[in-house]
């Protein structure tokens, strides 16, 4: 007797344990809950080195930093959501063997009027009261994008009438280019369509980009859900994710894309990062990524060199890293001071 009550309750203990990872495997199905009206603060800090190497040398490092006011415009039937992104401030840090420039825009603050006619720094100057309206599935699935060209225009035209600012339209536009693609990954991940347990791997999506220099691009991101997290206090869904980039391979029978015109190959390109999703409050509350590339270029033979002297080739190297975070409500305005006692009625004690 004594026996059989130890091996069942031997039974009993080992089905306890091996009950525990089963309720924890559970199936979820994260999603956005867009609610028309809602309105959260995010800050986006971005730091970017590049680096070229052999025949050309040349270093680069730049920071920006954004605040922006999101708030879902409207909800369709499906859940899909309208999400105005309108900002507030924005800054940056540069340093470039000719050139150092460090603030942080306030167009609340005079003395930033001033830097309004530098080439470097309208870019950013120029964006606290402008906005970017996305439109995103539940699923986090980005359906649209409006107004991103025309601020891209009308900032680059900007600079472009600057004293000495052709010069600096590139630099203006891949800055442009960086915020609006780092603010969009920042805040709007992919999630599983169906539920999935805890440490899946649920998304590989792919997604053509074109580039100048390289031709037609495959971005692929794999996407696991990590499982339930607290974050600062928040419940919430903790992701993890990859990327790459691969020059596209046109299908069989398709015809091949032309060469690149400068001869450009892309050796690396891949990147990582984690997001928490609140599950409360259907949003991200923070996004965390890096990523780097690595671009080989071969220069045109000098007209005089020698006969069969190697070409010579410039390796330019990114590195980028971007956190995304849920920002504290913007300050109550201040008071304005009291104004002045009306002076006492005739005959009253002054």
């Amino acid at each position: 007797m004594e026996k059989r009550f130890l091996a069942i309750a031997a039974a009993a203990a080992l089905l306890a344990v091996s009950a525990v990872p089963v309720l924890a495997q559970e199936a979820v199905a994260p999603e956005y809950k867009w609610v028309k009206g809602d309105v959260v603060r995010y800050k986006m800090d971005v730091e970017k080195a590049s680096k070229v190497t052999g025949a050309q040398q040349f270093e680069m490092t730049q920071s920006w930093s954004y605040v922006w006011r999101q708030e879902v415009k409207d909800v369709a039937p499906d859940g899909t959501g309208t999400i105005e992104a309108k900002f507030e401030t924005a800054g940056i840090r540069m340093q470039i063997p000719a050139k150092k420039t460090d603030f942080t825009f306030d167009p609340a603050n005079p003395d930033d009027a001033k830097r309004a006619s530098s080439p470097l720094a309208i870019p950013f100057v120029s964006l606290p009261g402008e906005s970017i309206t996305y439109k995103v599935s539940k699923k986090g699935k980005l359906l649209a994008i409006n107004g991103l060209p025309e601020l891209i225009q009308k900032i680059s035209e900007k600079v472009k009438a600057a004293p000495q600012g052709a010069g600096y339209v590139a630099l203006a536009t891949g800055a442009l280019a960086d915020m609006q693609a780092a603010q969009m990954e920042g805040v709007f991940r992919l999630l599983p369509e169906k539920p999935v347990k805890p440490g899946t791997l649920y998304k590989k999506a792919k997604v053509r980009v074109p580039d100048v220099a390289l031709g037609p691009l495959i971005l692929e991101s794999d996407y696991t859900l990590v499982g339930s997290e607290p974050l600062d206090g928040d419940d919430g869904f903790k992701f993890t994710y990859t990327t790459s980039k691969t020059v596209e391979v046109p299908a069989a029978g398709a015809a091949a894309p032309p060469p690149s015109p400068s001869g450009a190959k892309l050796s690396d390109a891949k990147g990582a990062g984690e997001f928490y999703l609140s599950k409360s409050k259907g949003i991200v509350t923070k996004n965390s990524f890096q990523s780097g590339t690595t671009v080989e270029t071969p220069l045109p033979a000098a007209p005089n060199g020698a006969a069969g002297a190697a070409a010579g080739i410039v390796t330019q190297r990114e590195d980028l890293k971007v956190v995304v975070q849920v920002a504290p409500p913007a300050a109550a305005p201040a008071a304005e001071a009291a104004a002045p006692a009306a002076p006492p009625a005739e005959g009253q004690p002054k």
